[in-house]
């Protein structure tokens, strides 16, 4: 700070002809300070201070003056204060003004000063530890550079003082004083401390309500959550009132002790029951405590008490109560089974069939059920049976389909309405009956006279028709079979007088299972087997034993169609008609006949053959040809004859490999190899040689052939 000042003054006496626009007592002042007469300096310039505290110049210099440490009044408090309003006043001048003011001072130096003052201050109470001498600073430099670090140093100060003090007031005041503070989260952990502490030592639920709302946040909450829980459970079970403990639950809707707090109050709630030990009592516990593990025991004791009260009455509205009020009850059953014996016995004395309905209707699993059943159905037979009508009978077995008299009831009945049937003695009253009582007793007896009646009937018409119908009405009657074999003789009787083959054949064709079906056949075949005689033809022969494959007449038919047949052959008397013959009837006897004229015909067609390509295609045709050793023979003649002149080698050839099973074939071969040697031995061309040599490799000539090329290889 001395330096500055020395620079400061050496600046001051620069400008000390700019003092004379601010008055002779700065122009004194900084002439007093120029000398380092502090004092008389300061005079001067208290007197332009007094006159104007806004003095920028006046300021100034005190600032100057207090901030020299050689001047015994050396106080940096005043000095910050002074430059503090020099600034001020400067920044709030018109541009004149700051402008006579820059002539002296600028801006720039204030603030520099500014900046010295403040900073040699803040060492000076830093060094000091003066919690005084801080707050001082703080307010009279709230813009000092070095302001934050103060705070800071005043702060801990602050928070040790208070920590020393060890008390919650004392904390307490740093936290709400210093909340920005660095060390109030350990403030406020040593305060927290502090008073879980003495809330462990009071150890009661208002010290511990009183924690948790003056310290909410504190890590200790939990923990006096824990302890005031256990204080207020131990609290309330020592009261021994249920009151006590549900004021408790509502209190505390999360303690831990949830689960032993209701089944004390259960257990309270179930004594103070047991003590009234009424009905009324138990009703109450359970109704009020529905989830008590007592509800069980109470419901026991409370039913034991209905039960009772209800059997000392002993009246069917008292057991009826029990049982509306508690359904479920354990003694339900025993009271069911009381006031069914009191209901029972009342209705029995009725002797009521309407009585006894309602009774089975309402109390249907009753123990008295099959005993109101057997008396009332007992009742009601016996007035079907005082009536004896086929009306009370339906209505007893429409009502009581159950009943053990059912049997009875319904062979009453059928009979009265067979008995009726009886004596209408009608098919129209059989059937009615048969239609509504298919299973009665006396269906069968019903069956035998409507089967009876009808076949009567038919017999009467005497027609197909009606025995159908009565067939198909009465299809297991025991008159079927007698019906169906009168109908089966009409039918072939008629056949028989019209000769009708359909009508035999549709009967057979119905009608296979007809003892009359051998007949009806035999009838049949022979109408059809005359007819075919009669016309006498290969067609109706062959249609009839198509039709009838199975006909005692079978035999002859074949027999009369195969001569038939075998004389138009022979009539026809060519290759096409035994062909025909053979094929179409080759189960013949005549089959035989007919090849053999068929071979005949076949070798005198091929010898008269005038050319070999005719005879040739004979032997191709017919390779079986009992007398192909002769056509074989005349054909290789001819083929001889034909060819044994020729001077043609490829005719030779030819013949060669076409017949090679004829007779001549080893002779036509020498005759070609022959040939064909003539053609080479006077040649010039050694490939005709070697092209025999090549062909004919087996020839006689072979060898006459090799000496041939030998030679006329020599010759070239």
């Amino acid at each position: 700070m001395n330096n500055t000042s020395n620079v400061s003054l050496i600046l001051l006496c620069s400008l000390f002809l700019s003092l004379s626009l601010f008055g002779q007592n700065a122009k004194k002042g900084f002439k007093k300070l120029e000398k380092l007469e502090y004092d008389k300096a300061e005079e001067e310039f208290r007197e332009s201070y007094v006159e104007n505290p806004n003095n920028v110049i006046a300021n100034y210099g005190l600032a100057k003056i207090f901030s020299a440490k050689s001047y015994p009044k050396y106080d940096l408090f005043k000095a910050a204060h002074h430059i503090n309003t020099a600034i001020s006043e400067y920044e709030n001048m018109d541009a004149g003004d700051k402008s006579n003011v820059n002539d002296i001072v600028s801006l720039d130096v204030l603030q520099k000063d500014k900046e010295d003052i403040e900073s040699e201050l803040g060492t000076l109470i830093i060094s000091e530890n003066n919690i005084d001498l801080i707050n001082k600073f703080l307010i009279t430099c709230p813009d000092a550079k070095n302001y934050k670090e103060v705070v800071n140093i005043r702060s801990h100060k602050e928070f040790v003082r208070a920590k020393n003090q060890n008390t919650i007031f004392a904390l307490n005041l740093f936290i709400e004083k210093y909340p920005l503070a660095d060390d109030v989260d350990e403030a406020i952990e040593i305060r927290d401390k502090t008073a879980f502490d003495i809330v462990c030592q009071l150890n009661t639920i208002n010290a511990c309500k009183d924690f948790l709302y003056h310290y909410p946040n504190a890590e200790q909450c939990n923990k006096i959550i824990t302890c005031l829980d256990s204080l207020a459970f131990i609290e309330a079970a020592l009261e021994n009132n249920p009151d006590s403990l549900q004021a408790f639950l509502m209190n505390y809707p999360n303690t831990k002790y949830r689960s032993l707090t209701t089944a004390l109050m259960d257990t309270l709630y179930f004594n103070i029951a047991q003590a009234e030990n009424t009905v009324r009592s138990f009703n109450s516990f359970i109704q009020n405590q529905p989830w008590s593990k007592e509800k069980l025991k109470a419901i026991k004791e409370r039913d034991i008490r209905a039960y009772y009260s209800a059997h000392n009455i002993n009246t069917i509205k008292s057991y009826q109560d029990f049982i509306n009020t508690y359904p479920n009850s354990q003694y339900i059953n025993m009271a069911i089974n009381f006031r069914t014996n009191l209901i029972f016995d009342s209705i029995k004395e009725t002797n009521n069939t309407d009585s006894l309905n309602k009774f089975i209707y309402y109390y249907p699993l009753s123990s008295h059920l099959n005993q109101a059943l057997q008396f009332r159905d007992s009742l009601a037979f016996n007035d079907a049976k005082v009536a004896n009508t086929v009306k009370s009978y339906q209505n007893f077995i429409y009502v009581y389909p159950s009943s053990n008299q059912i049997t009875e009831a319904i062979l009453s009945r059928d009979s009265l309405l067979f008995l009726k049937a009886k004596n209408e003695n009608s098919l129209t009253a059989y059937k009615l009956f048969l239609l509504k009582y298919p299973f009665s007793k006396y269906a069968d007896e019903c069956k035998s006279r409507y089967s009876d009646h009808a076949l009567y009937r038919a017999k009467l018409t005497n027609q197909v028709e009606d025995f159908n119908l009565f067939i198909y009405k009465n299809p297991i009657t025991q008159n079927v079979e007698k019906a169906i074999d009168l109908r089966d003789q009409l039918i072939i009787d008629n056949a028989l007088k019209r000769s009708d083959i359909n009508q035999l054949q549709e009967f057979i064709h119905k009608n296979h299972n007809s003892k009359y079906i051998a007949s009806a056949i035999n009838y049949r075949d022979s109408i059809a087997y005359r007819k075919s005689t009669n016309m006498n033809s290969i067609h109706d022969y062959n249609m009839y034993i198509s039709y009838y494959p199975l006909s005692s007449s079978l035999g002859d038919a074949f027999k009369y169609r195969d001569e038939m047949a075998f004389e138009e052959a022979k009539y026809s008397n060519t290759i096409e008609s035994y062909d025909d013959f053979i094929y179409h009837y080759n189960t013949s006897p005549l089959k035989n006949e007919a090849e053999n004229l068929k071979d005949d015909l076949i070798f005198k067609k091929a010898s008269k053959s005038l050319t070999l390509d005719q005879l040739q295609s004979y032997i191709y045709k017919f390779p079986n040809h009992p007398q192909l050793k002769e056509l074989l023979s005349i054909r290789d003649d001819l083929i001889f004859t034909n060819v044994k002149n020729s001077i043609n080698l490829e005719e030779f050839n030819k013949v060669i490999s076409i017949y090679q099973d004829s007779k001549y074939h080893e002779e036509l071969i020498v005759k070609r190899n022959e040939l064909a040697f003539e053609k080479i031995k006077n040649a010039s061309n050694l490939s005709d040689i070697q092209d025999f040599i090549d062909r004919y490799p087996d020839a006689v000539q072979i060898n006459e052939a090799m000496l041939l090329k030998q030679n006329l290889k020599e010759s070239y």
